[in-house]
């Protein structure tokens, strides 16, 4: 007990401030460690953390925590519940200094569920969402208290998701020219951005042409093909166009709606 004393007593103000506030939260004890020792959590979290920010904004812990070989992340759930207590536990232990939420739709407070169902999609293979399935989604995750907001929350309150959420329009319908305002995690929006680059400059680079007749090889290939039918010579000439390129970059991608021939070239 001595020692733990002797220890506790030689703790900076900031740091004995984070060991109070970690103790809100429903932590294991693997969880504990790992946010209070700066060597362990910065070994399981996406991007460094400091004993200040954690004080600042709590909900920082579940927006950065990867957990480790012997533990889980911290959920949003987690420090939710330690700082929004219910009415008889915020009377006796208040949440003291910055950490305090005044608002279920405090900034903070939001981000954090933001990231949590972007962080969910990415798992599931999606690097980005759509707004309103986003939105849609924070509003059914298990928190005491819902966050319920809406796209002008996002409109008003867009630059405290800086650095963390993205948010863009996608082209979804060319023809129409129809745009779907998306959210992303800035992250995954700085990977993408790197592999937009060294893949186009790949898709850049010509190689020599194998001097194939296309359209004939497609003629021969082809079951049905009706040359008296514009459709049909138009349809071909696309094909042989997509053969011609696809062979003479280093990298190339066949994109196209189902039916337009993709598997047939």
């Amino acid at each position: 007990i001595a020692a733990t004393a002797n220890t506790y007593a030689a703790l900076s103000d900031e740091r004995r401030n984070l060991l109070h506030l970690l103790s809100r939260f429903a932590l294991t004890a693997d969880q504990a460690a790992r946010w209070w020792n700066p060597e362990e959590r910065a070994r399981a979290v996406r991007c460094q953390v400091t004993d200040h920010e954690i004080l600042e904004n709590p909900y920082r812990v579940a927006e950065c925590d990867l957990g480790d070989a012997r533990d889980w992340p911290v959920p949003i759930g987690v420090i939710d519940r330690g700082l929004l207590p219910d009415a008889t536990v915020a009377a006796a232990c208040p949440v003291e200094g910055p950490a305090a939420v005044a608002s279920q739709n405090d900034t903070r407070r939001v981000r954090a569920a933001l990231i949590t169902v972007l962080r969910r999609t990415a798992d599931n293979g999606d690097t980005l969402l759509a707004e309103n399935e986003t939105l849609d989604h924070v509003g059914r995750l298990d928190l005491e208290r819902p966050i319920t907001v809406n796209h002008d929350w996002l409109a008003g309150n867009g630059s405290s998701l800086d650095g963390e959420v993205n948010r863009l329009n996608v082209l979804v319908d060319l023809e129409r020219n129809i745009e779907t305002a998306c959210l992303q995690l800035s992250d995954i929006a700085e990977r993408e951005a790197r592999l937009r680059s060294l893949l186009s400059k790949r898709a850049g680079k010509a190689v020599a042409s194998l001097g194939e007749d296309w359209e004939a090889r497609l003629r021969d290939g082809l079951r049905k093909h009706d040359d008296s039918k514009e459709r049909h010579r138009a349809a071909l000439k696309e094909k042989a166009a997509a053969l011609e390129t696809i062979t003479t970059r280093r990298l190339s991608v066949l994109v196209g709606r189902a039916g337009t021939g993709k598997t047939t070239v």
